[in-house]
């Protein structure tokens, strides 16, 4: 999205500048107005966009909804034009999106776990692992972005393995259990950990975390993420195994 873009550079002014000179733009059309998206004011510097192209910035509203009420007004945006929200709607239309992103590597993981399980006769554990996966996929993609302001923490990561957890304790109170002692320890340090990163990712779509604070958590974050991940594989291993 554009808030991410311009949050990390690839919506900015220079890539503004190289896009407007690389297509000619100057002889195309004979305004010199460019109308932006209001959430890519972070990454564009309007004077030099002006300066070196010629063409004077005009930041449109945040929802692309109110683009005509914003364009029949003169380009004069309303105080509630202006106002970014990220209630609970605007959350939940992004869930799908979450779930879909995230799909593209717990499919692929969840069936290489379900194979490799069938073939050492641990179908059981293989569709348990299943099940795990797809409580992170609920929890991270899901209950995340939608209880997002009611998680503790400013950390997103922190959110995510609260969101995790949660689930994993709704799912043993409604009698969901693990075939032994350390699959049940693999179930209780990966799906907090996957719903976690799948959290984490939210934060580009979210109206209020800069970059770097992202940079921040990630340079801290992950190596923990890495180790409690590990943690949950070994002891995976060993519940394929019997070891334990």
């Amino acid at each position: 999205n554009v808030w991410c873009a311009a949050g990390k550079g690839t919506f900015g002014t220079d890539e503004l500048v190289r896009r407007i000179q690389s297509v000619d733009l100057a002889s195309r059309v004979t305004k010199r107005e460019l109308i932006l998206p209001q959430y890519g004011a972070t990454g564009v510097a309007a004077h030099e966009v002006s300066k070196q192209t010629g063409f004077r910035v005009v930041y449109g509203p945040v929802r692309s909804a109110d683009i005509g009420a914003f364009l029949d007004a003169g380009k004069v945006a309303t105080p509630e034009m202006r106002r970014a929200t990220f209630g609970l709607g605007d959350r939940a239309v992004l869930v799908p999106v979450e779930v879909v992103m995230a799909l593209k590597y717990l499919v692929p993981i969840a069936v290489v776990l379900l194979v490799v399980s069938t073939l050492l006769g641990r179908l059981d554990l293989g569709l348990r692992t299943a099940g795990a996966l797809a409580l992170s996929l609920i929890a991270g993609a899901g209950l995340g972005p939608i209880l997002l302001p009611l998680l503790p923490s400013r950390s997103f990561l922190i959110k995510g393995a609260v969101s995790g957890g949660l689930l994993l304790a709704v799912a043993s109170l409604l009698g969901v259990s693990a075939g032994s002692t350390a699959e049940c320890v693999a179930w209780i340090f990966g799906i907090p950990v996957f719903a976690a990163y799948m959290v984490v990712n939210f934060t580009g779509c979210t109206t209020f975390a800069s970059p770097s604070g992202v940079k921040l958590e990630l340079k801290f974050g992950m190596p923990i993420v890495g180790v409690v991940a590990l943690v949950a594989i070994v002891s995976w291993v060993l519940a394929l195994f019997g070891v334990a």
